[in-house]
């Protein structure tokens, strides 16, 4: 009983020997990608370079600056309005008719003489004053100082009207300009004849370029902005601008809100990088891309961003050059040096 008692922790000292060589054999053969680091998926885009413009956007509206208020010189009777609301009309056509107070009150006595006489004789009489009222009556034809467009007419025909009274608007469309509010912090940077673009609220994704016409002097007290006028300019001219853009800027009335977007300055070769790869600490207020080098390590590099170009933003660093891969998805959290597997 001795023996065999004592037989037994020998065979397992041995046992125990055996699977401590198997433990280190398997740690030597396979310990070696057990502790690799980890491959990290992500999407990966390019920089590129292209035109970068900085701008300034201000809301405003279309205005038109030749407008013409058609008023009667004399008080009387409107006798007529030869022109419709949104009637073109020319220079010195005749848009009214007016017959003066004083022909109109004749004119009104005779015809009461005439509801008033019973006799043979008060009706000769009366039909002699209606005659005379009629054949001595003045009138007076209003005309157009300016050709345009009839906006609006202020009265209807047979109405009486006061001496200087607006009878009708015509618009010169072909003065039409935007009027934008530029916020007061902005008014430094703008000079007359800097480029610009203008959207509006009733023609959606058409951009009309425009020109800075005019800087007002006054800024408005309310609001704190400065008005600043542009003038629409006409892309086709000497281009054959088709006919489409024609009829779209013919869409173009008075009053339509809208914004503008004046470039203050442009970069034609400027290092461009998709808007979804630049990520903003914000704690410190810096900004990183994630860049991927031909060994597919990922650095992570700090940036300043500059103007927004559409689906890119400017960017400018140490590093940085046209082709160089950047992570557009995948980057938040990713640490520096890490391997990483571009993927569609």
């Amino acid at each position: 009983m001795i023996r065999k008692t004592g037989l037994i922790p020998l065979g397992c000292l041995i046992l125990l020997a055996a699977c401590g060589r198997q433990a280190k054999n398997a740690g030597e053969g396979g310990g070696g990608e057990s502790g690799a680091p980890p491959v990290v998926n992500v999407k990966v885009d390019s920089l590129i370079t292209g035109v970068a413009e900085d701008a300034l956007l201000a809301t405003g509206r279309t205005d038109v600056l030749k407008k013409e208020k058609v008023a009667s010189p004399v008080a009387g009777k409107l006798l007529a309005i030869k022109v419709a609301e949104g009637a073109t009309v020319k220079p010195g056509e005749v848009v009214a008719v007016v017959r003066t107070r004083e022909s109109e009150s004749a004119l009104e006595g005779a015809q009461a003489l005439q509801r008033e006489a019973r006799s043979d004789a008060e009706k000769r009489e009366a039909q002699h004053a209606l005659e005379l009222a009629l054949a001595t009556q003045s009138t007076l034809s209003l005309r157009a100082k300016q050709g345009g467009v009839v906006a609006n007419r202020l009265v209807q025909e047979g109405e009486q009207i006061a001496e200087s009274e607006s009878l009708l608007t015509i618009l010169d469309l072909s003065t039409l300009d935007f009027r934008a509010e530029v916020p007061i912090a902005g008014i430094g940077r703008i000079l007359v004849g800097q480029e610009a673009s203008i959207t509006l609220q009733g023609l959606p994704g058409t951009a009309f370029p425009a020109r800075v016409a005019a800087i007002l002097p006054q800024v408005q007290s309310t609001s704190q902005s400065l008005p600043v006028r542009m003038r629409f300019t006409d892309p086709g001219a000497g281009k054959g601008e088709s006919a489409g853009a024609v009829a779209t800027r013919k869409l173009l009335k008075a009053d339509m809100s809208g914004e503008a977007r004046i470039i203050l300055s442009r970069r034609a070769d400027a290092l461009l990088a998709p808007k979804p790869a630049l990520l903003r600490n914000d704690e410190t207020g810096e900004y990183t891309l994630a860049i991927v080098g031909e060994d597919s390590v990922a650095h992570i590099l700090k940036v300043k961003p500059g103007a927004a170009q559409g689906d890119r933003v400017e960017v400018s660093g140490e590093g940085l050059h046209p082709g160089l891969k950047v992570v557009v998805q995948g980057q938040y959290g990713l640490a520096d040096s890490t391997r990483v597997m571009p993927v569609p």
